[in-house]
């Protein structure tokens, strides 16, 4: 059977005491980040200003045992970084080579300085030795524990990692799974053409209709119910 890695995106809902340590290690890994983003501005703006140097040229050397060694000197010299997740640092060391790495391949711009005024926040977990797992219907999340979660799919595959986001006021997690076996449709040969449009959300060039999605019609309808109150107020 062909497998494929896939994502899962559920909705959790830590407690109190829960919430204040994700906000406390999303302070953390914001923190390495925004230090590590530093230590490469330094250099940087060294090699740009070095005439011997030619920018475009340079090729960062920058690995995993040189973010371990730079990990290792912030947790030396900031001792709170101790009571974070580990496994969330060393993700936060691997965005942060990613974002250079793209960087000087000119494929995005020089990063930027994370906020905590950023209404997005997120850590990324690493599964070691299955330490993301489901356990009595909760979710399993290392220096966590266990924390409610709702979702009517079935999660399937090898957990590798596990990403927590605060957003829209809200908690979810962000799975992503290796070895999830999937049905590859059968061929068919057919071509079929693609229309979108107002009343139905697809029309097919075989007569075939499919209607506007659930959350769509709601949306219209409460836009349609606010418009003559904000008429009459106005």
């Amino acid at each position: 059977m062909k497998t494929v890695v896939k994502s899962y995106k559920i909705r959790i809902y830590p407690n109190k005491s829960l919430q204040d340590k994700l906000y406390e290690n999303f302070g953390y890994n914001r923190f390495v980040f925004n230090q590590l983003l530093n230590y490469n501005r330094l250099i940087f703006s060294l090699v740009v200003n070095n005439p011997n140097i030619n920018p475009y040229n340079y090729k960062l050397k920058l690995n995993r045992s040189t973010l371990n060694n730079w990990l290792n000197v912030l947790k030396s010299d900031y001792s709170f970084l101790k009571n974070s997740e580990s496994t969330s640092l060393q993700s936060t060391c691997d965005i942060f080579k990613d974002s250079m790495i793209r960087f000087f391949k000119h494929q995005n711009q020089f990063p930027r300085f994370k906020s905590r005024k950023n209404p997005v926040q997120s850590i990324r977990l690493k599964n070691n030795n299955n330490s993301i797992r489901f356990e009595h219907n909760k979710l399993r999340l290392p220096r966590f524990g266990l924390v409610k979660y709702r979702d009517n799919r079935k999660i399937l595959g090898d957990i590798l990692s596990a990403t927590v986001k605060y957003e829209n006021n809200r908690w979810f997690a962000v799975l992503n799974c290796k070895n999830v076996p999937i049905t590859p449709l059968p061929k068919t040969g057919d071509n079929v053409g693609i229309d979108l449009g107002l009343k139905d959300l697809m029309i097919f060039s075989n007569g075939e209709k499919r209607k506007p999605i659930t959350r769509l019609t709601k949306i219209e309808h409460h836009n349609s119910t606010i418009k003559p109150k904000s008429i009459k107020k106005s």
